[in-house]
């Protein structure tokens, strides 16, 4: 009696294990067509995508995926000179307490280049982006989640290297966004990011922290060329709204929000409004580095000073500062502070 006791709890545990490997099973196989109808679509549009075949594992805690020597290439259309970026390996998963979020992880040493810069190798501690599997029908949502990334990069002719703690972004794309509505919204943010040593930044070589929160309003262009989409873009009207700017670099801590578009040779203008404390010692850095001159240091101090208040709380002085960006040269309060490089758009 006592046997067949125990013969039970033990068939159901069997039968258990039989069904979530059948589920596993199910899981992994659906994810492989995915997958495999990705690259299509991909290919289709003129991308290059290549890997070793996916190896199927993670079983019994998740379904997973695993592509090795993962490389993506293209983009010719919308960048010029394209974009590459591969990865030792590269990790799908979906496990059973999430199964509606496709996890992407990027493993090992990576390799990303942009247009005609140079190449950046890096790797990071955690890297993955959460693709929702159960999306509104007209968006496709994108989670970016990374900490202990490290960058090799060539600063001034010599290798050097730039690390950022934590990394997080969501971006939403809206591809039949119309007149007035967003097309890319995204909301970012990362802290404590250690710039190349071998640069003399006027600010220092640690970044506290970077927030941004903002939108690009559609309709997407489909001119063939930049500057084409360009001129699509701002003739249907299109802007960039940023509704939260925050920077804390070394003594200057900021808050802006901003809206920006181009003129009629497509070069940037726009407003600004932005909250600033440190403002004096930034300014003095700034000139001493060449950034802006002297006198518009001397100028733009002695106004903001007439209109800084100290907080009720204490701490530094702090100013609401209006931006302006037009023809090049970005003004505060009419004062010119710096001319900007001219935008030069690609014919093809």
């Amino acid at each position: 009696m006592r046997r067949s006791l125990w013969l039970v709890p033990t068939l159901l545990l069997a039968i258990a294990a039989l069904a979530d490997a059948a589920v596993w099973y199910v899981v992994e196989h659906r994810m492989g067509e995915g997958l495999a109808a990705w690259v299509a679509a991909r290919r289709a549009e003129g991308w290059t995508v290549t890997a070793v075949a996916p190896e199927p594992g993670g079983w019994p805690i998740a379904a997973t995926l695993t592509l090795r020597d993962f490389e993506l290439s293209g983009g010719m259309l919308d960048i010029p000179d394209g974009l590459s970026w591969r990865a030792d390996r590269v990790v799908l998963r979906l496990t059973p307490t999430d199964p509606h979020v496709l996890h992407i992880e990027a493993v090992g040493l990576q390799h990303v280049r942009v247009s005609d810069a140079p190449g950046i190798a890096y790797s990071a501690t955690h890297l993955e982006v959460l693709v929702p599997l159960r999306s509104e029908p007209l968006a496709q949502v994108l989670d970016l989640r990374g900490a202990g990334l490290r960058a090799r990069v060539d600063a001034g002719g010599k290798p050097d290297s730039m690390t950022v703690d934590t990394l997080s972004a969501q971006i939403v794309l809206h591809p039949a966004a119309g007149r007035r509505q967003p097309a890319v919204s995204l909301a970012g943010a990362a802290d404590n990011i250690a710039l190349p040593q071998d640069v003399d930044w006027p600010l220092g070589p640690h970044v506290r922290s970077l927030t941004l929160e903002g939108a690009v309003d559609g309709p997407l262009p489909d001119a063939p060329s930049l500057a084409g989409r360009a001129t699509q873009w701002r003739d249907g009207g299109g802007q960039v709204e940023l509704q939260n700017v925050g920077l804390h670099w070394g003594a200057l801590n900021l808050t802006a929000h901003a809206t920006l578009g181009l003129d009629d040779e497509l070069q940037p203008k726009g407003s600004a409004t932005a909250q600033v404390s440190g403002y004096a010692p930034t300014l003095d850095v700034l000139a001493k580095h060449g950034v802006i001159s002297n006198s518009a240091a001397i100028a733009a101090k002695a106004m903001l000073s007439l209109i800084a208040a100290t907080p009720v709380s204490g701490g530094p002085s702090e100013v609401e500062v209006p931006l302006s960006l037009k023809q090049g040269v970005l003004s505060m309060h009419q004062v010119p502070l710096v001319r900007l490089p001219r935008l030069d758009w690609p014919a093809s």
